[in-house]
């Protein structure tokens, strides 16, 4: 019965480590500008917009990401001061693609970036799926 108990409380610790794992997950900032560089943003039927980035618009190929939070909008200062060195963009994802990787199939801290204006962002948290033509 110890024995039971103590697997059981091991799994326990295991799943909670696990949990907080993805909870500390390392967050991807992608840039994105609507109708620039094969970048295309898509109203859907409840309202939201999922995004899509494609390196080669005859290849038929994209990457999609579709929000799971509410945006946010914050200050361009703070965000550039906190997270300039982690900001991805369309070059990056093309280097992606040739290189054949997905690092991001499963994660859940992708966010798009957009400007807006000279003072703000808008951070949306999404999750990414691809698309083939």
């Amino acid at each position: 019965m110890k024995t039971i108990i103590s697997l059981l409380f091991i799994g326990i610790i295991i799943s909670v480590s696990n949990a907080q794992d993805k909870i500390r997950e390392k967050p991807y900032y992608i840039f994105f500008e609507n109708n620039i560089d094969g970048m295309f943003k898509k109203a859907e039927s409840n309202s939201d917009s999922s995004f899509y980035y494609t390196p080669n618009l005859n290849r038929g190929f994209w990457f999609g990401f579709q929000p799971i939070d509410e945006m946010q909008i914050i200050s361009k200062q703070y965000f550039y001061s906190n997270h300039k060195n982690e900001l991805k963009d369309i070059e990056w994802i093309r280097a992606l693609i040739e290189n054949r990787q997905d690092p991001l199939h499963g994660k859940r801290n992708i966010y798009i970036v957009e400007e807006l204006g000279q003072d703000s962002v808008k951070l949306t948290r999404t999750k990414h799926f691809t698309v083939i033509e």
